[in-house]
């Protein structure tokens, strides 16, 4: 915060500094949220809205490797930072259903596939209540997005995760009323 504080009293570009990339496309942010840091990702994000930043925009920059702060921190699964990022997308506007189905990594994978290669059920929680939220198909979801290996979420679940996993997401179907025999 200090730092912060030195910089904005310097006159400096709050926007530009917050939003600078390193050689490898990395931002304080994505930092931050690739390390699980809460309290910074929420002071970067603090410091963004009053520099009159384009929240998405910074929520949607990239590393080199097409990743966003919201892939990093589904990727690790710390559960406060994705709320974090999720809440302030929701603030800015964004499309959800997009940012966390549509946009694809330059290995093909979305924030969903890759929140859920992980297995970790609070941060696939979070992201199917977003995609609810945001009125998505639950069962375009999770049946027919599908990897770079044309593998599905339930795919996945069914082939390698613990049972809780694959128990998660066959109730998000049922709770949105996918036809289960279909999908079994």
């Amino acid at each position: 915060k200090l730092l912060l504080q030195a910089l904005h009293d310097a006159g400096a570009d709050m926007q530009a500094a917050l939003n600078h990339q390193g050689a490898d496309g990395v931002t304080a942010l994505m930092w931050a949220s690739q390390r699980g840091h809460t309290v910074k990702v929420q002071v970067l994000l603090d410091a963004l809205r009053d520099a009159g930043a384009d929240i998405q925009a910074a929520l949607n920059l990239q590393n080199v490797y097409g990743w966003t702060a919201l892939n990093l921190a589904s990727k690790i699964g710390n559960k406060d930072v994705v709320q974090l990022l999720l809440q302030a997308l929701r603030d800015a506007g964004a499309d959800i259903q997009a940012v966390v189905l549509n946009h694809r990594d330059p290995n093909g994978w979305t924030v969903f596939m890759r929140a859920s290669i992980t297995g970790n059920r609070a941060i696939v929680q979070l992201l199917l209540q977003a995609l609810r939220d945001a009125g998505a198909d639950i069962q375009e979801a999770v049946l027919n997005h599908r990897d770079p290996n044309g593998w599905t979420v339930f795919m996945r679940a069914s082939e390698s995760w613990p049972t809780d996993m694959l128990k998660l997401l066959l109730q998000a179907l049922h709770d949105a009323g996918a036809d289960m025999q279909a999908a079994l």
